[in-house]
Formats: structure tokens, sequence, C-alpha cells
């Protein structure tokens, strides 16, 4: 039934969405975007399906130029969309946010196209990832860690301050880790267990019996968890040899304390192993050779489709150089706000009750975060992995805002249409409330919009599973079994914090075990930390393709221009005009640089602002020297008119290399006509 307070009734609501589209179809920028998108994912499909090998195919020159070809078309509607001066409602802001999005991996894919090295056997999709990756150089810099050897994240700032945490490439490859389990079992078990070894109903029975236990310490200082934990070790090895008793093997263990840690770490990381495949099994994603970290860059794509950039902590993917070496990985903002699970005696969340979590943003925050982990199928939103943002409010400490962190147990190939596997997730039959925005965002994304963004991180199948979920959440609204909620009313009219989700898993039982954390860490207040540690978080030179990158390599190359140019002077030859015109925007290019060359080698920081209006400079050249080779019909018999024409080649594909695609806005009398550029090369 539809909630008090409601602004907009559902059906009236869905009559302005659907005007709203009807109105964007017969926009022809509009239509023109939808129809090069839909040309676009239709064409990708055969290069990320897999061939007979298992791999997916490996690009040729054709495949580059069909590639590149729609790709700029798409980029080219994408730009024309967001220059367009429009008038804009909230609709057509939904939309425009998405487009961006779109745009931003579109431009990054078209640079990656152009740029490729095409002798080498590359696939669509190392082009792409290799495009969207950001690069981090943090040569000579000593790395913290947080957290276990199995787990641990570096510490990272960025340029601008960001703070976060780098994880390593993590895949996950349950065949692989076993057999090295069992290489290991094979080296270092002695002699009297590997008879029981070679016995395959002996390993199911040892195996079995391994994973029975948890958190042991061979080195606690606490004599009786010291003491079970040997014993768990030495029922779990009994079962390769029963004629020993488990007090004998007890006594191996301490007499061995290499064998005892051998045993210990294969305890564990047999158990980690179970317990990914398990989760890997519930969620449908494959337990062999599955990228695990990078499913938190896919999520925080999701969440920016969607406009909730701020509900989960952003992920991007990331490299690190270090030592010589390059470590792919991915880079998490730190999630604002407390860890319930390590408060300290200051922490705002000590004066909370119930009541607090029914504040109006915070809850609005929690609804829109129950659509994202649906829609991504992220099974694992426990209490753990939020962070809470508290606020005083009229003398009353409220919940203002969440940001969720650790999303990598999601986009499987389930559809969680009912609790059966969703473990923590908020199934589909579990949804009842939604937010009027969020129901905006939602119904002006694009699934194939989504496919793009996606299609580096995630597999066909995954994306198929996305789009499934999100099809089975419109047909739940359209029937009229979700209430959409008004933004300011969250809170009131009975939708409250118990009352966000229905049944006994998801968002609301999330929240209830959250307060319950809290209750008891007011009860143990003494015993809470005076403040929180400080960490030391490292900072690196972006090395990707940015702009102070790209300023130092093209800056470098108009120099060598200049140069050149100036060997080809004669007092007995007269300059054209189109000559001159060409020296001259060299000259512009260079002076202008020249200011910003100099605050970089004082390691000033250098406004953006500069860097584009650089960029015009540098388009000006391409089209100065596309004049001057066109004036020259590029026939010349003289080495010096010949070098002119290479000098002036060189210049022109300068300007289309690194401007091929819109990162830097260009005069607006240049048209793109004007530098006659090849198709692949083609000015957005």
């Amino acid at each position: 039934m539809p909630l008090t307070g409601l602004k907009i009734s559902l059906n009236e609501y869905k009559r302005l969405i659907e005007k709203d589209i009807n109105r964007a179809k017969k926009d022809s920028i509009y239509g023109g975007l939808l129809d090069n998108l839909s040309k676009l994912t239709d064409m990708t499909q055969k290069y990320y399906t897999y061939n007979a090998d298992g791999k997916y195919p490996t690009l040729y020159a054709k495949d580059y130029k069909d590639l590149i070809k729609v790709y700029s078309a798409l980029a080219k509607s994408c730009n024309d969309f967001l220059d367009n001066d429009r008038k804009r409602d909230r609709l057509e802001e939904k939309r425009v946010n998405i487009i961006k999005n779109l745009f931003s991996c579109v431009q990054k894919d078209l640079k990656g196209l152009v740029k490729a090295d095409k002798e080498k056997p590359l696939t669509l999709s190392d082009i792409v990832k290799e495009a969207r990756v950001k690069t981090v150089d943090l040569s000579d810099k000593k790395l913290g860690r947080v957290g276990g050897a199995l787990s641990s994240r570096i510490p990272l700032k960025s340029a601008s301050g960001v703070e976060g945490f780098f994880t390593k490439k993590v895949v996950f490859d349950y065949d692989g880790s076993f057999q090295d389990i069992m290489d290991k079992l094979d080296k270092d078990l002695p002699e009297v267990f590997r008879k029981g070894f070679q016995s395959k109903k002996s390993r199911e029975y040892f195996f079995n019996n391994l994973v029975m236990f948890s958190n042991l310490d061979l080195n606690s200082p606490d004599k009786e968890i010291k003491e079970n934990s040997y014993r768990s070790l030495a029922m779990a090895i009994n079962s390769l040899n029963h004629s020993m008793s488990e007090d004998s093997i007890v006594d191996m263990l301490k007499k061995d304390s290499q064998f005892a840690t051998s045993m210990l770490e294969i305890q564990q990381k047999y158990s980690a192993l179970g317990v990914q495949r398990d989760m890997n099994n519930v969620i449908g994603i494959s337990s062999n050779n599955c990228r695990l970290d990078q499913r938190n860059s896919a999520m925080s794509d999701v969440a920016s489709l969607l406009g909730m950039q701020g509900i989960i902590a952003k992920s991007i993917p990331m490299n690190i150089v270090h030592d010589g070496k390059v470590y792919e990985g991915t880079f998490m903002e730190k999630a604002k706000g407390e860890d319930i699970d390590h408060l300290t005696k200051d922490s705002l969340a000590l004066q909370v009750d119930a009541d607090s979590f029914n504040h109006p943003t915070g809850l609005k925050q929690l609804a829109d975060l129950q659509i994202l982990d649906y829609i991504c199928g992220n099974v694992d939103r426990h209490d753990a992995n939020l962070m809470y943002q508290f606020k005083e409010v009229n003398g009353k400490v409220v919940l203002d805002g969440i940001c969720g962190f650790d999303n990598d147990s999601s986009f499987g190939t389930k559809l969680f249409e009912t609790t059966k596997g969703a473990k923590e997730l908020t199934p589909l039959s579990g949804i009842v409330n939604m937010s009027m925005s969020c129901y905006e965002s939602f119904k002006a994304l694009s699934k194939d919009a989504l496919r793009v963004v996606l299609a580096d991180k995630l597999n066909k199948e995954e994306i198929d599973a996305v789009c499934k979920r999100i099809d089975l959440l419109d047909k739940k609204i359209e029937a009229k079994q979700i209430n959409l909620v008004a933004d300011d009313a969250w809170g009131k009219g009975g939708v409250t914090y118990d009352k966000l989700s229905s049944g006994t898993r998801g968002i609301s039982a999330t929240i209830k075990k959250a307060i319950q954390t809290i209750d008891k860490s007011k009860e143990a207040f003494e015993s809470l930390k005076e403040e929180k540690s400080s960490l030391n978080y490292v900072s690196g030179k972006d090395v990707t393709d940015l702009a102070e990158t790209r300023f130092e390599e093209i800056y470098g190359k108009l120099e060598g221009f200049t140069n050149r140019a100036g060997n080809l002077k004669s007092k007995f030859h007269k300059n054209s005009e189109e000559y001159m015109n060409m020296m001259t925007s060299l000259k512009e290019a260079l002076d202008f640089g020249k200011e910003i060359k100099a605050k970089l080698e004082l390691n000033e920081n250098v406004d953006l602002k500069r860097y584009q209006e650089f960029a015009k400079f540098v388009v000006d050249l391409g089209t100065t020297s596309q004049s001057y080779m066109d004036a020259k019909n590029i026939s010349q018999f003289t080495e010096m008119g010949k070098d002119r024409i290479a000098l002036a080649t060189e210049m022109r594909n300068l300007a289309q290399e690194n401007f091929a695609i819109k990162e830097m806005p260009v005069k607006k009398d240049v048209e793109p006509k004007e530098l006659k550029q090849p198709e692949e090369e083609m000015q957005l």
C-alpha cells in the first residue's frame, strides 16, 4: 500500500518516466547515442565470448578498424549529448550521470585501441583492462601493511590526498591451490603418516576433520587455547594413522616445531580455501581462475551509474610499481565513519539507541544500499563491513550516513529471488521499500551502458546475471509490490529501519545486529581504547596516462620538432604562408608550455585548465600542419621539401594520437574534418 506523505503516486510517476523516455527517443542526439551504444554492445559480444580453446579471440587489423569505428561513433554521440545545452529536469540529470560514466570508459577504451601494439596477439579484454587501470610508482617507498600475511593491504594516499588501501590481485583457483596443499603434505608429512595419505578414504577423513576447527594458535599465551590447538591438529592427523593415539601425535607436534607449523599452515589454507569455494558456489562464481579483488571496482562502477557513489567505498583497478616490479590489484578508498567492531571511548556510536537509526538521511542510504547490493548480488553485507556516520541533531546522536566496503562477494550468476543461498543479502522477495531518487536512477539505467562499463572486470555470464536481476526488480516495481518512498519521507509513516526489508535476512537484520554490537561495546566501555591508532599512508607518483605525464611527453616532442625545423631553413628558399603558419603554431605551443614546464620542475601543482589550454595549441599545430601538407600535395622533390613534409606529418600525427578523444577541450573553430584523419584516429 502506498505510504503516507508520498508526494507523487506510483502511476503518476510512471507516467512522467514514460513521457521522458518517449521524449528522449524523439531526440535525435540521444536516439543516435542509443543506436551507437547498441551497435557497440552487439559487436563486442563476440570478443567477450570464449572460443573452442576457452580463450577470448585475438584481434586482427580488421577487428581494430571495426572496433575503433564503432567506439568512435559512440564517443562522438556521448560528447554531443553532454555538450547539448538543452534544459534538463531531474530525470534528464540522472541520464546525464550515466552517459558521463559511459563516456569516461569509452574514451579510455578508444585510446587503448588506437595506441595498441597491433603486432602483439591482444584481445579486446586485454586492451580494455590496460586502458582503464591507474598506475602508481612507489619506487624507493617503504610500504606499510594492514592485516595478516594472507590478507595484507597497503595503505596509500593519492595525489589529491585521498587515503585508501591497495590489495594485490587475488585470483581464486581451487584446483591449483588444493594441489599446492597436496604437494606440501607430500613433502612435510612424516613417514609414519604416508601410508594413510595414499589412501583416498583416509585423506577424505583427514580433510573433513581439518575444517572442523578455527582460530587455532600454537603460540597463544593462554595455555588452554594452545593445548586445544595441538589436540585439534592431532585429531585430524590421526585419520592418517589410527594405530597412533592422539596423545602421541600431540607429543610429535610439540617436539617437531617445523612439522607443527606446517600442519597449522595447511589447516588454515585448506579452511580458507573451502570457505571461499562454498561462497563462490552460493554466489554462482567459478572456483577456478576467478579474479576476486576487482569485484569491488565493478560494484563502484554500478554505484556510479546509479548516482550512489557515496554509499560504498570507491574502488578502482590499480597497478603499483615497487622494487622494479609491477603488481596488479585494486585500490579502495578508506571508508568514512565508525567501525563498530573497533570503537573507542570517544566514539559517537556509544551515544546511539535503536531510534538513532531512523534518521531520514541514514535510512534512505540503507534503502539505496539494499537495492545496489541486490543488483550486484552482494551476499556478504553484514554489520561489520559497513562504516556508520553519526552526528548530533537537536541533542540526539543519529545515523547520518553509511559506507559499505569489502564488496568482493558479489557478481555471481545466481538471481536470489528468495532467501535460498542469499546469506546476508536482501533477496528480491524481501525488498519492500525503495527511495524515489533511487527509482529515478534505476529507470534511467541502460543495460547496454552497464555492459560497456563492466566489460573489463566481469565475464559475459556475470554481466548477464546483473541484467536479469535488474529485470526481476523492475517487474516487481511494475507489479506495485515495492513502495516508492519520497526522499524526505524516510523515518515517517512507519518506514523505520526494521521495515526496510521483510523476512529474517537482509538490511533490517543487519542493522539489528549492528545495534546489538554497539550495546555490547557500551557494556565493555572500560576495556575500550582511548583513541584510534593512526596509519602511515604512503603516496607515490601517478604515472597513468594523465595530464602531467602526457604534457611532459608532448612538450619534449615539440622541442625536438623545433630543433629539426631549425635545420630546415635556407636563405635561398621563400617560405610559403602555410609553412609560416605551421611554424607560428609550433612556437606558440612551446611558449605557452614553458610556464607549465617550469612549475613541474619546481614540483608545483599545475591547474588542469592550463593543460587543457595547452591542448588547444597542439590541436592548432595539427591543423596548420595538415594545411601545409594539403598545400604542398605531399609531392616534394627536394630533400628539404621531403624533410618538411615528414616534419609536418609527425606534428599532425602528434595531435591526432593524443587528442583523438576528448579528454581536453579544443577550440570551437577546429573541425575534425580539417585534419583529414585516417579512420582509426578520428577526432571526436
